[in-house]
């Protein structure tokens, strides 16, 4: 009996890692120098970047959700709410599971998500790999990823954290599962609990991690973990200790290399000559099932790299990303319009911030509330109920009006400083935007536009980039904001096509993309507006008169000596820097701009590239 169950399992996992398998899970340990299958996850889908989250547990040094935020550099209020918890500097108990949301982009062969760290005095890479990180990363990941950096790291040193990610594939998404969480496993854990953690089959975490029936699994090993929308932890499941019976599916600690139970071994040995004496008949049927799966699913390849083979003006990322997701929309709070009166003082010039956009307080919070005409409302309303993304403008709520006399009003999250031209205009507060606060706020813009671009189905182009359209929050982290112009669009064999209707979109001056002209709508139009604010987050100035901002930045285009070109940079460069700026730097984003700004949107970079070079510096 227990043999016909065995081969019922293997018959159901075989099927299972048909459909499903995507990564392999990889015994060695965090520090274990020769990578396995599984060390890294491979690049096995179009798709190249994704959101996706990890767990992370408290630890001492990193026991509120303020100093974990600060080890990834993220908004602590993303994981505030991403976690149900309230207070920022509340301690957490130790090996209480964190979500941490990061953007998974493939480099090279590998999916990873990079994150920066600042070493201290006795930092080595086993420590930072295997200990402060958790075994999300791997020492040797750590080893290339920053080659030039001694074993034994001083102090103050920054330092690239590659951590394991993994992007969903057109199969696995067709069966419902939108996101691949990595889950770093400690000692005692089982995947009975984890799947219960998770509210996921264990059979489902089994197969997508390409593992043998009944699996041992090893602390600071990772596990993918699939899951069909955001997750919520069950933390009441916990690592128990381990029964003097070894389980399938249990943890097995590990000294050193790794070695595998023996008992263990010795179980799989036995089950797997009864499991294959029953199973043999049915290997013919299985796989002439695995090959009409993989005929059918090489036909869908074919048909979309068909749309894709073109130069970078082509999102590599697979057309039916996300499908499904995208149609759900995010609840609003209805206002009345005698709430946003009393938030406002009235609408009156107090509390006016733009031209009919006033500061507010709704619930004890602080919001921005902007009057809008019915068709840019419901254009608005369309987009940012179906997207969130820490940088965009989070729409809040509405106030519809009953009439044109009663105009209706959106209120959007409130940006503490304001838009990035308010920061770069008055020269006082410019000082503050110190050049570490103008590179973040960069990468922000980048990633923002990267995830309109490449990570949402339909894609969007924003169309209306600038620096008056970039805010900032009292952190200094930059969101995008008003949408009104923002166009659907769809790649096609000859680029982009856009089933929007509208009339051209006439941007500030000096950030509107030539082609526009021509009617050409693409993601490059954005591409040709950030290289812009670039340049005006470098310098502080904006475009007068005829004279476009671009072509202050002549000197980059050949001709010039090094030292004359360093020279014409520097006098290029914003004043209130006061020369406290890296060169090499400086030259890095002036260099970025000038490609983002050609003539030829052929020429220009995607968004994905973008990122990734930005990604690099920050």
């Amino acid at each position: 009996m227990n043999s016909l169950w065995f081969f019922i399992w293997v018959l159901n996992l075989g099927a299972l890692r048909l459909i499903s398998a995507q990564q392999s899970y990889d015994e060695t340990g965090c520090d274990d120098v020769p990578f396995e299958p599984g060390s890294k996850y491979t690049c096995n889908t179009l798709m190249k970047s994704c959101q996706t989250y990890a767990v992370y547990r408290a630890q001492q040094n990193y026991q509120t959700i303020s100093a974990i935020s600060l080890l990834f550099d993220l908004n602590e209020n993303d994981i505030l709410q991403l976690n149900n918890i309230t207070e920022p500097l509340q301690t957490l108990d130790a090996g209480r599971e964190v979500l941490i949301p990061v953007i998974c982009s493939c480099s090279g062969q590998y999916y990873q998500s990079n994150f920066s760290y600042i070493t201290s005095d006795g930092d080595d890479y086993s420590h930072i790999a295997c200990g402060i990180f958790e075994g999300l990363s791997k020492t040797l990941s750590l080893l290339e990823q920053n080659p030039y950096l001694p074993h034994k790291l001083r102090g103050g040193l920054r330092f690239s954290v590659p951590i394991k990610c993994a992007c969903p594939n057109n199969q696995t998404i067709s069966n419902g599962y939108e996101f691949l969480i990595t889950y770093p496993i400690i000692t005692n854990d089982k995947l009975t609990g984890i799947s219960i953690k998770f509210n996921v089959p264990e059979q489902e975490i089994v197969g997508v991690n390409n593992m043998k029936p009944y699996p041992t699994i090893y602390p600071l090993t990772t596990l993918i973990v699939p899951a069909k929308k955001i997750p919520v932890l069950n933390l009441t499941v916990t690592a128990t200790p381990e029964d003097s019976n070894i389980e399938p599916g249990s943890v097995i600690p590990k000294l050193g290399k790794v070695q595998k139970n023996k008992r263990n071994s010795k179980a799989w040995s036995c089950g797997l000559i009864l499991g294959v004496g029953v199973s043999f008949a049915f290997l013919a049927f299985i796989f002439i099932g695995s090959l009409l799966v993989i005929i059918n699913r090489r036909k869908k390849v074919k048909k979309l790299l068909s749309s894709s083979e073109r130069s970078s003006q082509v999102s590599s990322l697979s057309p039916d990303l996300l499908v499904g997701m995208f149609t759900v929309k995010h609840p609003l709070l209805s206002y009345r319009l005698e709430e946003l009166k009393v938030a406002t003082g009235d609408f009156g010039e107090a509390s006016k911030i733009g031209k009919l956009v006033y500061r507010g307080r709704l619930n004890s919070s602080k919001v921005a509330i902007k009057q809008m005409g019915s068709r840019e409302v419901r254009s608005v309303i369309n987009i940012l109920t179906k997207i969130n993304h820490v940088n965009l403008a989070r729409l809040l709520g509405v106030c519809y009006g009953r009439s044109e006399q009663n105009p209706t009003f959106l209120v959007f999250e409130f940006a503490e400083r304001g838009s990035l031209r308010d920061q770069l205009s008055k020269y006082s507060r410019s000082f503050e935007l110190e050049w570490g606060k103008r590179m973040r706020i960069a990468f922000d813009m980048a990633i923002g536009l990267h995830y309109i671009h490449h990570c949402i189905t339909p894609s969007y182009v924003h169309m209306d980039i600038s620096s008056e359209n970039v805010l900032v929050t009292s952190d200094w982290r930059a969101k995008i904001a008003n949408f009104k112009h923002a166009k659907r669009v769809t790649a096609t064999e000859d680029g982009y096509s856009s089933t929007e209707i509208g009339g051209l979109v006439m941007c500030r001056k000096g950030c509107m993309a030539p082609e526009l002209l021509r009617g050409m709508v693409s993601p490059k139009v954005d591409v040709f507006a950030f290289g812009v604010v670039l340049l005006e987050l470098i310098s502080a100035r904006e475009t007068t008169g005829e004279m476009l901002l671009r072509d202050s930045v002549g000197f980059l285009r050949g001709g010039e000596s090094e030292e004359g070109c360093t020279e014409k940079l520097r006098s290029f460069m914003d004043p209130s820097l006061k020369g406290d700026y890296p060169v090499n730097e400086a030259l890095f984003l002036a260099l970025l701009a000038k490609a983002c700004t050609e003539e030829d949107p052929f020429h220009r970079p995607t968004m994905n590239d973008i990122v990734k070079a930005l990604s690099k510096m920050i």
